[in-house]
């Protein structure tokens, strides 16, 4: 039998790299001899989540926060899967809770956001915005909101100048790109929404394939070099530089001789003004059979 501690580390560690099915076999395992570990109960609800059952997610989150009320993280992810499910009501607790020890934290006051409109409180969901706005004027998933909002006010110059912020700050959301192709489009610039179209059907082209590698090819063959590799790409077409370059890295963990890494980082580095790595990564593809 798996001792507990192996079992964390262990499925932690699968989560990370997506292997959804042994991370399911060892998290079982771990609450079998463990039913009340909030940790396993916070990882199977992430595993949950990655699944996309968010009402199995809401109830392991529920469950951590009765056993740690105090634990804000877990609270936020609650609040998120039950907004998700379309519960206003219920997430407007937890939100408020969270607003009061968290109130400058966009994070927090996002959903919250969320929350009012969804409850048909549309000022009260301004007057945070603007709130947020004062602070950071430059956060992007709120400018995106405020833009949202402008458009469907009629506000269409004011909500276009939002929106564009919104995707210059962030080319990968997704919510930003579409709400300024219909402001686009509303306001007749026939070009330019087409261009912001071109770029939404790159975009849900992408989410197709990386669900494929993650959901299922991935499944079947975690140790492929090349199926991290396009992962990554995709996290860098998204403007998910990180998330991408980690995703580039595992693929030389995997085979540390692969030619199309190697040189998506060296442009990379090139680009980010690191001509050392930038160097090393070029020697490698070239060297690279």
């Amino acid at each position: 039998m798996h001792s507990w501690p192996r079992l964390n580390s262990m499925a932690s560690g699968l989560i990370r790299v997506y292997r959804l099915f042994e991370a399911d076999d060892r998290i079982k395992a771990w609450l079998t001899l463990r039913p009340d570990d909030r940790l396993a109960l916070l990882l199977q609800g992430q595993l949950f989540d990655l699944e996309s059952r968010s009402p199995d997610a809401v109830a392991n989150y529920r469950k951590v926060v009765e056993l740690d009320p105090e634990n804000e993280d877990v609270r936020l992810r609650l609040a998120a899967g039950l907004l998700q499910g379309h519960e206003g009501n219920d997430a407007l607790p937890h939100l408020e809770y969270l607003q009061k020890r968290r109130p400058d934290d966009p994070r927090v006051l996002m959903p919250l956001v969320q929350c009012r409109l969804l409850l048909g409180q549309t000022e009260e969901a301004k007057k945070i915005l603007d709130g947020v706005l004062a602070r950071q004027p430059h956060y992007p998933e709120v400018l995106a909101m405020r833009g949202k909002l402008a458009r469907q006010d009629g506000n269409l110059s004011e909500a276009e100048k939002w929106l564009r912020e919104a995707v210059a700050l962030d080319p990968g959301s997704y919510e930003a790109r579409y709400h300024l192709y219909l402001c686009l489009n509303d306001q007749g610039k026939e070009a330019e929404s087409k261009e912001q179209l071109a770029r939404l059907n790159v975009m849900d082209e992408d989410l197709k394939e990386i669900q494929e590698i993650i959901g299922g090819k991935m499944q079947q063959t975690p140790n492929d070099p090349e199926l991290h590799y396009k992962a990554g790409m995709i996290a860098l077409r998204s403007g998910a530089t990180e998330e991408g370059v980690r995703w580039l890295e595992s693929a030389l963990e995997l085979d540390p001789k692969y030619a199309p890494a190697h040189r998506t980082l060296a442009l990379y580095y090139q680009q980010i003004g690191d001509p050392g790595r930038a160097a090393h990564h070029s020697e490698l593809a070239q060297a690279a059979p």
